[in-house]
């Protein structure tokens, strides 16, 4: 959808867009957070009333809906706003939207001021904190354990990779 409402040049396309956009994120919230609340309110309410309870299944709260669904949003606005391109890569957007480790931060961090930051080149990220975490550990068992001759060459060839950049 963000790449349908950056494409729209008319502000009433673009309303359209985002007001669909909106009430599918919000609606999927709140059908998660609040459904089992309200069935089982509708039930006690039927059971006074002695009629019978619906038939219910639990519906399961994904861990960080809400967090994600505020990304997803906020992503969605920066479109709309004209403040930023959509993501090129659809990695780059996944990224985004579970970005976790910046809650401690604070409130959800606008997309406009983490993309060219956090998406150029970020699989290239990723895996050098992959392999330097590998070194932490191989250098952290050596301490205590010692390493394998294969281990040593492992650590060997991770700080020469990691040396190159």
């Amino acid at each position: 959808i963000a790449k349908i409402i950056y494409r729209k040049e008319k502000i009433k396309d673009k309303n359209f867009w985002i007001i669909i956009s909106l009430i599918l994120n919000l609606g999927l919230l709140g059908f998660y957070k609040y459904s089992n609340f309200f069935i089982h309110e509708l039930n006690g309410f039927l059971s006074f009333l002695e009629i019978s309870k619906i038939k219910w299944t639990t519906v399961v709260l994904p861990i960080g809906i809400s967090f994600i669904t505020f990304q997803k949003i906020s992503y969605l606005i920066d479109i709309y706003r004209n403040t930023t391109k959509p993501a090129e890569k659809f990695t780059d957007y996944l990224l985004y939207i579970s970005l976790f480790p910046q809650l401690i931060a604070g409130p959800i961090v606008r997309y406009k001021d983490i993309a060219e930051q956090t998406f150029t080149g970020s699989l290239n990220h990723m895996f050098d904190s992959l392999l330097e975490l590998r070194q932490e550990e191989l250098i952290a068992r050596d301490r205590t354990h010692g390493l394998s001759s294969e281990e040593r060459r492992e650590l060997w060839t991770i700080s020469q990779e990691l040396a190159k950049k």
